[in-house]
């Protein structure tokens, strides 16, 4: 067999060029001669106790049969083994190294006793070997000396290889790891793809000083630096990067003529296929213009190394993602020494671990003298634009030019290459969540028709070219890349109108709806409203806020509630005759949260607001007015005042009966507010029909999920569990409590009735350990939802007391009631009806107490 590189005959240098390969290989100097000529007890020549392996080199004559060799290596093989097992050294490889040509028999035969053994065992055949001298030049020099003199003297460094110091290097450790073995193990161009600033430069720095000495001669080309003396229009960055580079041209030995761009290219490239070795050609920053050089570039001796912010068709893709918590704190770290504080995370949250903008806010910090609080507040304030800046030096710029915090990451994310569509839909994604939103829901939002190729085309452009993450369907943009954007592009009421009108449709919802299924459609427009620029009075903001307002209210995010709704009423009080319809809206919708949260003085001041614009702009019997007047007959029962109650109450369900279908879910409602008025007056007969006319609708119209379903489940049995029905209410009662637990969390507050209930039937049933163990339940609940003074946590203590008194825990049944009676005093006026009755309840325990003692 011909070889290109003829083996080593003599022995002692056949050993010695073993020791020196294998230090190549392993990239080391640990390998050593183990024993003299002849001393073949041991059954290995070198050794590495760092790198824990061993070899034994055979030197054969080649002038005899295939057959003869492969036999005799195999005999070989099995008696060094042999020789080693009974050898004291450890080692996780044993290599055996020839001057042969390969033997599948022999390749079998080791991958056979590593099978049986501890330790891997490999052979190297003469084939194998003369890769390796191809690759390492120090082999070539040292023992081909005469081919070597014939190469031209071309130095391993060919370009400029930017510096870097490992030890500032944080957390992509790992990242090396994978990238190195898919480089190795890849026939095609390898591409590091990741967001602008996450760090894929260092990464390909790292590599190439990791393993300098693997490669004959390494080319680091950067397509956004200036290499040439003079710049070309009209032609692309990289091919500038390549043809211009007057250093690749010296080193090349290539002649620095006037040739064409392309032309030069082309010199350059067939020079590089004719460069021996195992080369490293890295090119930074690219575009997707490479791959009008995918099919020049010198595959087989060269490894190819891309980095890009695009993910380029193609190539072998490693993703690299921002750092982890742990390793973003160490690079804080790293910059920032004035104090160490918990609230890093809240930092590092805020700008999702990027690697960049760590840097530069620790360096702003730490020149600026800056605690982590402060800065945190900063943040909080002005996002990134924080008014304490300092110029500091970036190890992301090549240039190394002093820059604020800012005005680098402006610089860094050009959009001079994008379409006017694709601009505006980046608008829209820079005030939407930072988090995954569905190509559906994109189409949605944007106002996308169903035929859709031209924004599939955009969007997934965009995401190519490392604007937008796309996974499975789903794209997310980075919440650095949306402060930056933000400040290119000023999203504001008039450039986002379309969006601004969308949301506000989709969160317009029908009865049958369950609001929890549009529920992202909610942060969406949270989101939306917390950037977007607008008018004080522009009434697609105004819609937006209002409808906000109602949504949070169904997701029980009751502050939210009340700052959107507030939001709304702000604008539209400035012009109230335009705008009464609306406005009464918002007041009816800011009662209902204020009774929610037990603020009955200020769920009363609005819904008079709302009565008295829609007695003055709405017919008497408007919809709007008799869910004014049910809003106000609960606030009346609420305070005790019944009689008031029952008066507001009947008006609303002759104004609801007036103009609603006999099945529609909002008289479902006023017949469901209208039964428990009666029952709490005492007329249960005319209160179970009305509750079950309610249910019977509901059941008809919702869905099983539906959050009023379970509600009239709740109702119906609290009806049932008052004339002793207390299978029927138990079954209700618990099907409110699966439909809640499905939808809510579990600990919503109207879980808390629930379990209020189950506590009654129980009670009834004179189980008081289970009694007591729903109570608790409820009482838990209510307390973490609407916190300890809310005025319906006065019957919950109420029926607690009573469960402790049939427990005969007299001082724990006082101790629930003054609980009860604690909280109607912060809630209701003296004489309201629960007081009454809880101050009766407390006379008849301190009765029993008198007794007993």
């Amino acid at each position: 067999m011909h070889f290109q590189y003829e083996p080593i005959g003599d022995e002692n240098i056949f050993q010695d060029f073993c020791k020196d390969l294998l230090n190549c290989v392993y990239q080391t100097q640990s390998f050593e001669l183990y024993k003299t000529k002849g001393a073949t007890q041991s059954g290995i020549d070198i050794l590495s106790t760092t790198h824990k392996v061993v070899a034994q080199c055979k030197k054969k004559k080649l002038l005899r049969s295939d057959k003869a060799l492969e036999r005799e290596l195999i005999n070989d093989l099995d008696e060094s083994i042999k020789l080693f097992l009974g050898s004291p050294i450890d080692s996780r490889r044993f290599v055996l190294i020839t001057t042969t040509k390969k033997y599948g028999r022999v390749q079998d035969r080791a991958i056979f006793l590593s099978q049986s053994n501890s330790f891997e065992i490999i052979f190297w055949s003469w084939e194998d070997i003369e890769k390796f001298i191809a690759q390492y030049v120090e082999l070539r020099s040292k023992y081909y000396p005469h081919l070597f003199q014939n190469e031209s003297v071309i130095p391993q460094v060919i370009t400029y290889i930017p510096n870097i110091h490992e030890e500032e290097i944080v957390g992509r450790e790992t990242d090396l790891l994978n990238l190195e073995t898919l480089i190795d193990s890849s026939r095609r161009t390898v591409l590091v793809n990741g967001l602008g600033g996450v760090g894929k430069s260092t990464l390909a720095k790292l590599f190439v000083r990791k393993n300098f000495r693997r490669f004959s001669h390494i080319i680091w080309l950067d397509v956004h630096a200036d290499f040439s003396k003079k710049k070309l229009v009209g032609i692309s960055p990289l091919l500038d990067a390549f043809a211009n580079n007057i250093t690749l041209l010296n080193n090349l030995q290539l002649p620095i003529e006037d040739l064409a761009p392309e032309d030069q290219l082309m010199m350059i490239l067939n020079k590089l296929q004719n460069i021996s070795g195992l080369n490293l050609l890295v090119i930074d920053n690219t575009s997707a213009d490479i791959r009008e050089l995918e099919n020049k570039f010198p595959f087989d001796n060269w490894k190819i190394l891309l980095t890009s912010r695009e993910e380029i068709e193609g190539y072998s893709l490693f993703n690299l993602e921002v750092l982890n918590d742990e390793d973003a704190i160490r690079l804080f770290y790293q910059y920032y020494r004035i104090e160490r504080s918990n609230l890093v995370i809240n930092l590092l949250n805020y700008i999702g671990n990027h690697t960049l903008t760590i840097e530069l806010l620790a360096k702003t910090a730490q020149k600026r003298r800056l605690s982590i609080h402060k800065l945190v507040e900063l943040l909080e304030q002005n996002g990134l634009q924080i008014p304490k800046t300092a110029k500091v030096f970036v190890d992301h710029d090549p240039q190394k030019n002093p820059t604020t915090l800012f005005e680098y990451l402006l610089k860094i994310f050009s959009i001079s290459d994008l379409t006017e569509e694709q601009i505006q839909y980046l608008r829209y994604f820079s005030i939407l969540n930072s988090t995954p939103i569905s190509y559906d829901d994109s189409k949605l939002l944007f106002g996308i028709p169903e035929v859709d190729n031209e924004f599939f085309d955009n969007i997934s452009e965009l995401a190519s070219k490392g604007w937008l993450k796309e996974l499975d369907g789903n794209y997310q943009i980075h919440q650095i890349v949306q402060e930056v954007l933000r400040a290119k592009l000023e999203p504001n009421e008039s450039n986002c109108i379309l969006l601004l009108n969308t949301l506000s449709k989709v969160l317009t919802i029908s009865w049958e709806t369950n609001p929890f299924d549009i529920r992202r459609f909610v942060e969406y427009a949270e989101s939306v409203a917390s950037h977007i620029e607008n008018s004080d009075d522009s009434k697609e903001i105004a819609e937006l806020y209002s409808i906000l307002g109602l949504r949070e209210e169904d997701l029980f995010n009751l502050e939210k509630s009340l700052l959107f709704n507030h939001k709304a009423v702000s604008i539209y009080e400035k012009d109230i005759p335009s705008n009464a319809i609306e406005l009464s809206g918002r007041y009816n919708n800011l009662q209902s949260v204020y009774k929610t949260l037990g603020r009955i003085d200020e769920a009363f001041n609005f819904q008079f607001k709302a009565i008295e614009l829609e007695e003055e702009y709405q017919h008497p019997l408007h919809p709007d007015v008799g869910t004014s007047y049910n809003n106000l007959s609960l606030l009346y029962e609420i305070e005790g005042d019944l009689e008031s109650a029952l008066d507001y109450q009947e008006r609303a369900i002759l104004i609801a009966e007036y103009n609603l279908a006999e099945n529609h879910p909002h008289l479902a409602g006023a017949y469901n507010n209208y039964s428990l008025l009666l029952h709490k007056i005492g007329l249960i007969d005319k209160a179970l029909l009305y509750q079950q006319k309610s249910f019977d609708i509901r059941k008809q119209v919702l869905a099983e999920n539906h959050p009023e379903l379970a509600q009239a489940h709740g109702n119906i049995a609290a009806m049932y569990e008052s004339i002793d029905k207390l299978d029927e209410a138990e079954y209700h009662t618990l099907k409110s409590i699966e439909i809640r637990k499905e939808i809510y969390s579990n600990n919503h507050y109207t879980l808390g009735a629930s379990y209020n209930n189950l506590a009654s039937i129980y009670l009834k049933r004179k189980d008081f350990q289970k009694a007591h163990e729903f109570q608790m339940q409820a009482i838990s609940i209510e307390v973490d939802a609407l916190g300890d003074s809310h005025y319906t946590l006065g019957n919950t203590y109420s029926t607690m007391a009573v469960i402790q008194l049939q427990l005969g825990n007299l001082i724990e049944a006082k101790q629930y009631v003054e609980r009860a009676i604690s909280i109607s005093k912060k809630n209701f006026a003296e004489g309201h009806p629960n007081r009454n009755i809880y101050d009766t309840f407390l006379d008849h325990i301190d009765n029993l107490l008198r007794i007993k003692d």
